[in-house]
């Protein structure tokens, strides 16, 4: 829970501009007074609550002449995105944790590069954080920068605005267009792929070679072709960011139709599931498996079938009683739907069954641990608990009135419009759990009693 010096050093002085500015600073009362007391981002309220306070950090920008735009997490990275044409990446911690910190790794929470991409103002889209890259659209040009250590691999105007974020998925970026379109571009300009979901070409048969469809494909190697920019029919106006299903991607449109492409043996598989209706947010991706809630109040889970008739199938389906206005968020088994006025209800993510409802509404942020953490009406910080819905805690926010939303890890990521930051991450036990003992040994097994008559018999001899 301790910090540096450094960071120490510029902690309390974002916190003493904040105390004098008194900029974006939620009016709690006695619950919450200057600096950090009484907000999650105390080390102790932390502690009390189940989280551990990974890191803070201070986005290095002049909150007086620029505004903080996005904050997005990645695995690995968190980015933040300033109106004054500056990106900022921090080491966060990555996803698996159980995978272990790389050799040579940044202590999370180190600011790893702050850098400027095009000029100040134009519309801008949240930031794409890949396991290379990070994709960045302002105004009509892209920036795929090399995500360790902030240089331009590529750069590219692209003659319109992006309709969403642009990601990297596999060896490619895929940019939505306004107006609809995805354009698929190569991670790497001047590094040839071998991603089977490129287009290639059989080789014309050298002479005395065997003919067949074996050999064919046997010849048959990506082309210079492969690597050009390629547009695709997304069947209608992209509204939600790209994301990997399965060994391809999938996007959802405006007009309700999710649309998925899998690599085959020589190009691409396209299968599409009409939702009948928008989707009020971004779907959950897991694996093979979307879930979707849309403006008809309704919530599925769509699965990729891979083997077989491959394509898109329904795992389950419900109604829910009120429309959805954010989600699906994901913790464990657990599906947590945000449904506007009418408050939470959550779902096993296995079977749709209904787990609870709950009255308290909100803005929900993260999933971490055992609670989801919302800014609630009053623009407070409440945890619910995952298992049955009740609100455990009420927290002040202070000055971290910046909304952080993070469907993609267990973090709960605070920030304040003058570039603070912190991570809150679940509490974890300091020990593996014991192992359970061994279960005992059978006892030999005793020899059968004899029948009585026999018994009986032996006593007369």
């Amino acid at each position: 829970m301790g910090m540096t010096t450094r960071v120490r050093g510029v902690w309390a002085a974002a916190m003493l501009a904040g105390v004098l500015t008194g900029s974006g600073r939620a009016d709690c009362g006695a619950d919450c007074g200057g600096g950090l007391s009484g907000t999650p981002a105390d080390a102790f309220v932390a502690e009390r609550i189940g989280l551990v306070r990974e890191w803070v950090a201070q986005i290095p920008f002049d909150s007086a002449r620029a505004d903080l735009e996005h904050v997005v997490v990645g695995d690995g990275l968190v980015v933040a995105q300033t109106d004054d044409g500056r990106v900022h990446a921090f080491a966060a911690a990555a996803f698996d944790a159980a995978a272990g910190t790389r050799p040579g790794a940044a202590a999370i929470g180190t600011l790893l590069w702050s850098r400027q991409f095009g000029a100040a103002g134009g519309p801008t889209t949240p930031a794409g954080i890949g396991p290379r890259l990070v994709t960045v659209a302002r105004d009509l040009e892209l920036f795929a920068i090399d995500r360790e250590t902030g240089a331009t691999r590529w750069q590219q105007r692209t003659g319109r605005p992006p309709g969403g974020s642009v990601v990297e998925i596999g060896d490619w970026v895929y940019e939505p267009l306004s107006g609809g379109g995805i354009r698929r571009l190569t991670f790497d300009p001047l590094q040839p792929t071998a991603d089977p979901s490129a287009p290639v070409a059989a080789q014309r048969p050298k002479p005395g070679a065997k003919k067949g469809a074996a050999k064919a494909k046997a010849d048959a190697k990506p082309t210079a072709e492969s690597l050009r920019p390629r547009t695709f029919d997304s069947a209608g106006r992209v509204e939600r960011p790209v994301q990997a299903l399965g060994k391809g991607l999938a996007w959802t449109t405006a007009n309700g139709v999710l649309v998925t492409l899998q690599p085959n043996e020589t190009d691409s598989d396209r299968f599409e599931f009409a939702l009948n209706s928008p989707a009020v947010d971004a779907p959950l991706t897991r694996g093979n498996s979307v879930f979707a809630a849309t403006t008809a109040a309704d919530l599925a889970r769509i699965d990729f079938i891979a083997a077989g008739t491959r394509g898109l199938r329904t795992g389950w389906h419900v109604v829910l009683d009120a429309a959805p206005d954010a989600g699906p968020f994901l913790g464990g088994d657990t599906l947590v739907v945000s449904l506007g006025e009418s408050g939470m209800a959550a779902f096993s993510a296995e079977t749709g069954s209904p787990l609870w409802r709950s009255p308290v509404a909100g803005r929900v942020l993260a999933v971490t641990g055992d609670r989801i953490w919302i800014i609630d009406r009053t623009g407070r910080l409440a945890g619910l608990d995952l298992a049955t819905g009740e609100r455990r805690e009420r927290l002040c926010l202070g000055g971290f009135s910046f909304p952080v939303v993070n469907a993609a890890s267990d973090r709960l990521i605070l920030a304040s419009p003058d570039g603070l930051l912190v991570s809150l991450a679940p509490r974890r036990p300091a020990t593996p759990p014991a192992a359970p003992p061994p279960a005992p040994r059978p006892a030999a097994p005793q020899p059968a009693e004899p029948p009585a008559a026999e018994a009986d018999a032996a006593t007369d001899t």
